[in-house]
């Protein structure tokens, strides 16, 4: 991968990865649902929506995750090697998720061995 390319996919995820810290902020300070409570339907209802807030805010820390790994990897000039058998991802593969981690075939016995 040239050096022009590595540095653009790089700012996209610096970008993508300033985006999902305020959201997470946002959404760890969340709705204050007080102590108020005046019926079990009300507190149904708000903790339906702390568990909505969690969920979100743990889907968006693991593309957090994902995303400081692969600025780890630009660093060490390990970027877009499969973590499996070492081969170049491809820039397809890059294209559609740029914190892939396996290649195709890697990804496809990954995903058939957790099917057993």
């Amino acid at each position: 991968m040239n050096k022009e390319k590595l540095e653009a996919i790089k700012n996209e995820l610096e970008d993508e990865k300033a985006l999902l810290e305020v959201k997470i902020d946002t959404l760890e300070k969340g709705e204050d649902f007080g102590s108020d409570v005046d019926s079990l339907e009300e507190e149904t209802d708000e903790s339906e929506a702390w568990e909505n807030q969690s969920s979100a805010s743990q889907e968006l820390r693991q593309r957090l995750a994902d995303i400081d790994l692969a600025l780890e990897k630009i660093d060490k000039e390990t970027y877009g090697k499969c973590e499996e058998c070492g081969e170049d991802l491809g820039a397809e593969m890059i294209q559609i998720n740029s914190t892939s981690r396996l290649c195709r075939p890697c990804k496809k016995l990954a995903r058939e061995g957790e099917a057993i």
